[in-house]
């Protein structure tokens, strides 16, 4: 939009000119009578100033330290109406002059704009309000000056790389309360993507539990920082999340804060619940930690959320915060880091939700990295760990794996097998695209295990044609007749043997799934309906 506006304000910059210049006339500038100093400063406020400046920067007739002047004016113009006219009339001007005459009112400009940008910002009111930071204006020409196409700025004396440090400086500092800052032109994150690296090289530095803007900060460090960087802050982000979850934090940050919030409100809490609303408070800040977390990366970072994941003795949305941190950072873990949540999948003493988010980790681990895992989960006693391990690593085999995965399926009734599992596993392995020309296509491999095999590969052979072709149909009815039982499992363990018959009936009755015929007459074919 910036640069729209600029190219905007080149087209009506004609009739501004001839405004100006007709303006000048009358005031008898153009003939002879001198700019001063005076002149430029009481133009800041005159209704006419913003074209007057806009003259003196233009013309070559006057001193370049009087068109530098004006510059300084026009970006020192207080807004008029709701907008900054002043910048985007300098901009404006010195986009119509030629190269060698907008070199001597730029270079003349760019210490100016870096004195400002880096001078320190005053002190806050007594109230604790900021005043206005007189730097805002300065930093927004610079930066207008710079992403301007095509750049008003030239390479003479390295001014280019002036501006470009001085911005970068001025993102950093002060960060906090500069990010608010509604009045400013260009946001710090515009700016922050335009300069690069070195506009958050030292923002890592900034987090803190203080902190109100971790989640800008880490989103600045993920998209613009370089390794170093990001490294750093993930560091940074484990060393506060710790302080976060220690007693000591707890004493002197959480409960004081809790107890200001109540005094502010009204609010009475007895003991009770004032302990819960620090540990809500806790909860609040941990999300936004491991959000940060999830953001940054790290191995720092991956190593701490995996550790603190497997502790028992943290409460399940807090194990859950940390997993989730670590999505789509599995570069960043290490073998012993797989292990780990492992270890939390096949814990019987998981939550599940807890589980399911390990699984997904896991899923997201190089496949030679965790395949014998979750095989060996297979074994586990509770049919639902078997059901997710083996979805995630459905997900990452080809048609030449089939027989394998079908091999580690329970061979009898003897192992609770859930319903679920043959249309999961079904579904799944006939979406399995096959690699290389001569390759076997899934369904091929599934109609052989279909009378042959143990009650797994069985089962989940058939529930590849669930909602399946009526053509089908032909091939599964001589199944109907399959004696071979299912598990019957206890009713905690919520295997669902039982389909409604016929499917879709609003007088379908519940049948029990003794057999392998039962599930092939009251689940599968009455679903196989479509063409």
């Amino acid at each position: 939009m910036t640069n729209v506006r600029h190219q905007r304000g080149r087209k009506s910059s004609i009739g501004r000119v001839a405004t100006v210049v007709g303006a000048l006339a009358i005031w008898g500038t153009v003939e002879g009578c001198a700019v001063t100093d005076g002149d430029v400063r009481r133009w800041e406020t005159t209704e006419r100033g913003p074209d007057k400046l806009a003259a003196v920067v233009k013309y070559a007739k006057y001193k370049p330290e009087l068109r530098v002047a004006a510059a300084e004016a026009l970006i020192r113009m207080k807004a008029r109406s709701g907008k900054r006219i002043g910048i985007d009339n300098l901009l404006a001007t010195l986009a119509e002059l030629s190269d060698g005459e907008r070199a001597v009112v730029v270079s003349g400009l760019v210490q100016k704009l870096v004195e400002a940008m880096t001078a320190e910002r005053p002190a806050r009111n007594a109230d604790g309000t900021w005043p206005p930071d007189p730097s805002v204006p300065y930093k927004d020409a610079a930066f207008g000056l710079l992403s301007h196409e095509p750049s008003l700025v030239g390479d003479e004396e390295g001014a280019k790389q002036k501006l470009m440090s001085a911005l970068a400086t001025w993102v950093q500092t002060d960060f906090e309360n500069r990010v608010d800052i509604a009045s400013q032109l260009y946001g710090i994150e515009q700016i922050a993507r335009f300069v690069g690296p070195e506009a958050v090289r030292n923002l890592p530095s900034l987090l803190d539990d203080r902190s109100t803007k971790l989640d800008r900060i880490a989103t600045l460090v993920a998209d613009i920082g370089v390794a170093e960087t990001k490294a750093k802050a993930s560091k940074k982000l484990v060393e506060l999340t710790s302080r976060v979850d220690s007693s000591e934090w707890l004493e002197k940050t959480g409960k004081a804060d809790v107890k200001r919030a109540n005094e502010k409100s009204g609010y009475k809490a007895d003991a009770g619940a004032f302990t819960k609303q620090v540990e809500m408070y806790r909860d609040q800040e941990l999300e936004k930690l491991f959000s940060a977390m999830k953001k940054v990366g790290g191995h720092d970072a991956a190593s701490f959320a995996i550790g603190f994941a497997a502790d028992k003795n943290k409460p399940a949305n807090r194990r859950r915060a940390a997993l989730a941190s670590l999505e789509g950072h599995g570069s960043d873990l290490k073998g012993p880091d797989a292990d780990k949540i492992f270890e939390i999948a096949k814990d019987d003493s998981t939550p599940d939700d807890v589980r399911d988010l390990s699984f997904a980790r896991l899923g997201e681990l190089p496949k030679k990295e965790v395949e014998k895992k979750l095989y060996s989960l297979f074994e586990n006693k509770r049919w639902k760990i078997r059901w997710v391990s083996a979805q995630v690593l459905l997900r990452s085999l080809d048609s030449a794996q089939i027989e394998e995965f079908l091999s580690h399926l329970p061979a009898s009734a003897a192992t609770p097998m859930g319903m679920g599992e043959a249309f999961t596993y079904g579904d799944l392995l006939r979406k399995i695209e096959p690699k290389g020309a001569k390759a076997e296509k899934p369904m091929d491999v599934l109609k052989r295990h279909l009378a042959t095999g143990g009650m797994g590969s069985r089962l989940a052979a058939l529930g590849a044609f669930y909602e399946g072709k009526k053509s089908d149909k032909a091939l599964l009815e001589p199944f109907q007749g399959d004696k071979m039982p299912v598990s019957k499992c206890a009713d905690a363990d919520e295997c669902g043997w039982v389909c409604d018959y016929p499917a879709g009936d609003p007088k379908a009755e519940s049948k029990a799934v003794g057999t392998i015929g039962d599930f092939v007459t009251f689940c599968v074919l009455p679903s196989m309906t479509s063409n």
